[in-house]
């Protein structure tokens, strides 16, 4: 089987696959279980430390394992022909109160962001 090659991304190729996609997927986790989840994010950049909004239903699983750990990991993928690029951001997520009827707004500020291109196989 052939092996996937990369290389790192820098913060602002970072910025630009989040600026691409259209979805990332959450983790969270309750201290013992992990929880992935596919959302959709509006992301605003101040200098280049993003920050993600999420919202998200005033119940559930993941307000449960927010209650036990505030840090989450999000993913992104931005896919070409040749590659995909792949970031991770890492940071705290703070609960927000929204409007009652349609639930909360989780913004995560990126503490911690890393990205790399892997080359697909020939």
């Amino acid at each position: 089987m052939p092996s996937l090659t990369y290389q790192p991304l820098s913060a602002v190729q970072c910025l630009d696959v989040l600026r691409s996609a259209h979805v990332t997927r959450a983790a969270f986790t309750d201290g013992t279980r992990p929880y992935i989840v596919p959302m959709a994010f509006q992301l605003e950049a101040e200098g280049t430390t993003p920050l993600i909004y999420l919202c998200m239903p005033d119940h559930g699983r993941k307000v449960e394992y927010l209650c036990h750990c505030d840090k989450v990991c999000l993913e992104f993928e931005s896919p070409a022909c040749a590659w995909v690029d792949v970031v991770l951001l890492e940071g705290p997520a703070i609960l927000d109160a929204w409007e009652k009827e349609k639930g909360l707004l989780l913004h995560v500020r990126g503490e911690e962001v890393s990205g790399r291109r892997f080359f697909l196989p020939e």
